[in-house]
């Protein structure tokens, strides 16, 4: 399982970074979140001004049996 956190520019440094974007509506009327690795160089230089948008993997765990 991967857990998540906030990005803070300033202790993520050099971590990958993912955006979080919510997909489109189910039949339930939910939005389901998903996160998209981001690679635009602009992108990551916006990610610093508004860290909210954005998460970085802290670890990735083997799912629970």
């Amino acid at each position: 399982m991967s857990h998540y956190e906030d990005y803070n520019p300033a202790k993520h440094k050099g971590l990958p970074l993912f955006a979080i974007e919510d997909g489109p509506e189910d039949a339930n009327g939910a939005l389901p979140m998903f996160l998209r690795p981001v690679t635009d160089p602009a992108e990551l230089a916006t990610a610093k001004s508004v860290p909210y948008f954005y998460v970085v993997q802290i670890a990735d765990q083997p799912e629970p049996a």
